[in-house]
């Protein structure tokens, strides 16, 4: 299962090279991140179902979003990345 979504800043313009990762999860996951692409775009596998805290850290700044997966859908989510 991938948690699919896109950084950008707070004009909606995507943010590349920004370092997303999950900071809590309903399991314990590995410690890791990974960068957005040109598109601010990225994704990250995801072990079960359950409510997970996505956060990213770019030169502008950060974002936090809570987001809940399902199996029944491919979630997405929006990180605006604030001062």
């Amino acid at each position: 299962m991938l948690l699919n979504g896109v950084v950008v800043d707070t004009d909606g313009r995507p943010v590349a090279d920004a370092r997303v990762a999950l900071a809590a999860a309903p399991v314990a996951v590995p410690d890791l991140a990974v960068l957005t692409g040109e598109d601010g775009g990225f994704s990250i596998a995801v072990p079960v179902a359950g409510s997970y805290r996505v956060t990213a850290y770019g030169d502008q700044g950060s974002a936090e979003e809570t987001v809940e997966i399902d199996h029944a859908r491919a979630p997405e989510v929006r990180l605006v990345i604030r001062s």
